[in-house]
């Protein structure tokens, strides 16, 4: 072999000892992400604090009543709900208003507006905490399903860990074959930026992650941090939630919980890659070094296995059976056998049908599309999101705004800045 040959498989073989490497990472994740379940111990308090749950919910006629009845079905009795409708033009405030006639925990607040500065998200959230009372806020998407055991669980899971802040990875409730394929591989790559061990490490201030499907913060913390007006111009305010309140020293963890909870995020391919290419976007901080890291990545060490494989193949079908085309298939094909039983893991973990690792090829390509629009946003920094057209919203210092305390109606004090 000459030496460009060696050189090649050298650099093979450095591709095929990453995805080892990745089987010792997942070990080390799962061993630092606690799994909670319904038959773990439920809030041990003869006296539970109050806990708001908060809804935003921009026409989501279809969906809100089933997260509605989920959480009002909860084993833990001391909640109210409160359901902000983000200027819908669907049926959603009419379904809320049918559920409010029943439940006197539950409210309808409606956003009409959306002020300069701030996403639709942001927004809402920020106007339901002003009508909150709960000690505890308990912020979930409107896609969410919640069993019964749900919100007794983490909040006994939050006490025993002494926790400021909670989230939780739920399971998918993925129904078509996109879903299915490329789902889990988008999540493991939005999670690559913070690994869950590094997440729940109290030693490490710089890594924080928060799915904004599911957060449990504690009142005190979430004032003293600036609540969503810290993030209001963030498109994953999720994660820069919780990067801001490792940053002001609070306690922050993340599980995963996929008896507990579930969500269904994107019902097809075009909204797939859209609302993915929006979170990578956003995840990564508009960053096109970031993402062009992640999508040389993406080619390199996944799609690459098909494209060595198909040359080698060729040039044996061809008669050239060289010691070089040789190894390159079989390298080729232990590359294949790794990445699958790694992503094999992968989707047990999110409860996702490990069938479909079969398909990761296609799963790979759809997200190098996905990272390929990601790109294109960090150019001209237009986001399309739940009908509203944004561009880049500039980086600014918190604004303090009130957030009223309906049971003694004061305005909590928000600090701009980490004291001293």
């Amino acid at each position: 072999m000459t030496t460009v040959q060696h050189i090649l498989i050298g650099v093979y073989t450095c591709v095929l000892l990453v995805w080892l490497v990745r089987h010792f990472m997942i070990t080390l994740s799962n061993r630092a992400t606690a799994q909670l379940t319904p038959t773990d111990p439920g809030y041990q308090n003869d006296d539970p604090p109050l806990v708001s749950v908060l809804i935003p919910a921009k026409d989501e006629e279809e969906s809100i009543g089933h997260c509605v009845h989920s959480i009002l079905n909860q084993s833990y009795l001391r909640l109210e709900v409160l359901i902000i409708d983000d200027r819908s033009e669907d049926g959603t405030s009419n379904v809320v208003r049918e559920i409010e006639a029943r439940d006197p925990r539950v409210r309808l607040i409606t956003v009409n507006d959306l002020p300069p500065g701030w996403t639709g998200k942001t927004n809402a959230l920020m106007t339901g905490v002003r009508e909150a009372s709960g000690d505890w806020f308990l912020f979930i998407d409107s896609d969410t399903r919640h069993e019964p055991e749900n919100l007794s669980v983490i909040m006994e899971y939050a006490r025993r860990e002494r926790a400021d802040m909670v989230s939780v990875l739920p399971r998918w409730r993925n129904s078509t074959f996109w879903e299915r394929v490329v789902q889990p591989l988008a999540g493991l790559l939005l999670i690559l930026k913070s690994p869950p061990n590094r997440v729940n490490d109290d030693a490490d201030p710089e890594t924080a992650f928060a799915n904004g499907q599911y957060i449990l913060i504690r009142r005190k913390a979430y004032e003293a941090i600036g609540g969503h007006a810290a993030v209001r111009n963030k498109f994953v305010e999720d994660i820069h939630l919780a990067r801001t309140a490792k940053a002001y020293g609070r306690r922050i963890r993340l599980a995963r919980a996929p008896d507990l909870t579930s969500t269904r995020m994107y019902t097809s391919l075009k909204d797939l890659v859209r609302g993915w290419s929006r979170i990578m976007y956003a995840g990564y901080d508009h960053s096109a070094v970031q993402l062009g890291i992640l999508l040389a990545g993406l080619l390199v060490f996944s799609l690459s296995a098909y494209g060595v494989l198909v040359a080698s193949v060729a040039s044996l079908v061809m008669g050239h059976s060289s010691p070089f085309a040789l190894t390159m298939f079989g390298m080729a094909i232990v590359h294949i056998g790794l990445q699958s039983s790694v992503m094999t893991r992968i989707y047990a973990i999110t409860a996702s049908e490990r069938t479909y690792v079969a398909f990761y090829s296609v799963a790979a390509a759809v997200m190098a599309w996905v990272l390929a629009s990601a790109l294109i946003k960090c150019f001209t920094h237009r986001v399309v999101w739940r009908g509203t057209s944004y561009h880049k919203l500039q980086d600014a210092e918190a604004v303090i705004l009130p957030l009223v305390n309906t049971r003694q109606n004061l305005a909590a004090d928000i600090p701009l800045r980490k004291s001293a």
